[in-house]
């Protein structure tokens, strides 16, 4: 076993630059590679506009706070060579490598010298992180500053008498807020609250007013973004019955087996990765848990932030977006894998050896386009577009968009000016969007849906077969499924099996 002093902890302190470099490697190879989603094309949109601009339509979309987009819109007025939407990329590549150096210098180099190595090997190599540092979304920002934020609330809970440490971790709490709000507001909720606990626990003034002001600091540095929180808080508890996982069990139970499995292995695994890994999962937990116990304090707080932020995001999306809105944990999962393998060297060292290989083995699907077990990363938005564009009838083309089990927003923004836009939320009764389609006296309709419908009475089989009868109809398919997808539909008690993803239904009307 390697320890802290001589030549594995030289090996360790040199290691975090060569981390670095094949960190910057992967990331930054082929940032074109996949197609921009439904969120990246939205941030890119908003992000053009001027920062007043900036500011009204991230207030309008209710999701998310403006930090990153108000970023990206200055970074993207610098005159960096090649597309927005590469430049927009590569700046969530320069925030992760900037996160890898102060997750290093804050929280890494503490630990034991192979606790640091293993770290390093699988921060650097990690398919999860690969995922969704190369995307043009807040991910790495949120990464960065919960370390930062983490680290002052640890400081400050060591001295709760300290204004200065409370001020610091209130700044830094605040700057995620304006990030992201789960982050934030678990991290905030958890500190406030262990700290309040210490202090009525041990029965001591001394720390009482720290305590007493953290909370109204903090609100009063996010004063003028305060009104757009509760519109997203109430737009989360109105979210908590909608059809993301088949009920709310089964989306608790799907998330955070979905969420393990992502940070472990990633999300392009072939069938045999994804069963080795299924085989792995309970070992890899046990290591996991043992590395939690490591730590006991900084631990505890890390499971309630988790678990916050765990219980806010399976009631906003679907359990397959539920490990991009918690990256901000993968560092210290992977931490605690490193640690509770250290302690177990005779099978914990072959066990994360095995994890690595199955990464590796993700990551070559992710780079060969293949074996994405969330397809809306796949989505050719400016392919599907280009089809509809090129067979506009001047003004008599209607669009039926499915915004119910899809984001449409990217192709309805690219349409002709002449195209005409129907969008259909899963609310929507049939006959209602029958009555709108008839009013619109369309030459030329199109249906674009996901071929998985969950809306209630299954709206968009309905509407497509009462479509096909309005005229000749031309069916088109994007992003086709894989035999180990069809086992998963199985697996989740889906009732129809399709072989795409997405269908582009062209209805010439009588």
């Amino acid at each position: 076993m390697l320890h802290s002093g001589g030549r594995a902890a030289r090996l360790a302190a040199g290691a975090i630059w060569l981390c670095l470099t094949v960190q910057a490697l992967l990331l930054l190879y082929r940032l074109e590679l996949l197609p921009l989603w439904g969120d990246e094309f939205f941030t890119l949109s908003a992000a053009s506009r001027t920062a007043t601009e900036v500011l009204r339509a991230i207030a309008e979309e209710k999701n998310n706070p403006p930090l990153y987009t108000l970023l990206l819109h200055f970074w993207l007025r610098l005159p960096w060579p090649g597309d927005p939407e590469t430049a927009a990329r590569a700046l969530s590549v320069l925030i992760t490598l900037t996160a890898t150096l102060v997750l290093y210098r804050l929280w890494v180099r503490k630990l034991a010298a192979e606790v640091q190595l293993w770290w390093l090997v699988l921060w650097a190599l990690s398919p999860c992180l690969l995922l969704y540092a190369r995307m043009a979304r807040s991910y790495s920002l949120q990464v960065l500053l919960f370390a930062l934020a983490l680290h002052a609330a640890d400081g400050w809970l060591g001295r709760l008498e300290s204004l200065k440490r409370m001020v610091a971790f209130a700044a830094c709490s605040t700057i995620l807020l304006y990030t992201h709000y789960l982050p934030g507001l678990a991290l905030t909720a958890v500190v406030i609250g262990m700290a309040a606990w210490r202090i009525l626990a041990g029965r001591k003034a001394k720390g009482f007013l720290p305590v007493l002001l953290a909370l109204p600091v903090i609100l009063l540095l996010y004063l003028p973004w305060l009104p757009n929180l509760w519109v997203a808080l109430q737009r989360m508890a109105a979210a908590a019955g909608r059809p993301t996982g088949g009920g709310s069990f089964n989306s608790i139970v799907l998330g955070i087996g979905y969420l393990g499995f992502s940070f472990a292995f990633g999300e392009t695994p072939s069938l045999w990765a994804a069963s080795a890994g299924l085989l792995m999962a309970p070992a890899l937990f046990y290591l996991a848990w043992k590395g939690v116990s490591a730590r006991p304090a900084l631990n505890v707080l890390l499971l309630a932030v988790a678990a916050l932020s765990f219980s806010g995001a399976v009631r906003w999306v679907s359990f397959v977006f539920i490990p991009g809105r918690l990256l901000f944990l993968l560092p210290f999962v992977l931490m605690a894998l490193a640690e509770g393998a250290v302690s177990r060297p005779r099978w914990g060292r072959a066990a994360l050896a095995v994890m690595l290989g199955l990464g590796l083995a993700s990551t070559a699907g992710y780079f060969n386009r293949r074996d994405f077990l969330n397809k809306a990363y796949l989505v050719p938005y400016e392919e599907i577009t280009q089809l509809m564009n090129r067979s506009a009838a001047g003004s008599g083309s209607l669009v039926v968009a499915d915004a119910c089990n899809f984001d449409p927003a990217p192709i309805a923004r690219r349409l002709a000016p002449t195209t005409r836009v129907i969008f259909v939320g899963c609310s929507s009764g049939i006959e209602q969007i029958q009555k709108r389609i008839l009013d619109e006296k369309p030459h030329l309709i199109w249906q674009i849906s996901n071929t998985h419908d969950v809306s209630p009475g299954g709206t968009f089989r309905l509407l497509r077969q009462w479509l096909v009868q309005r005229g000749p109809a031309r069916r088109h398919l994007f992003v086709p499924y894989e035999e180990r997808d069809k086992l998963l539909m199985l697996l989740l008690g889906w009732r129809e099996l399709p072989t795409h993803m997405i269908e582009v239904l062209a209805v010439t009307v009588n």
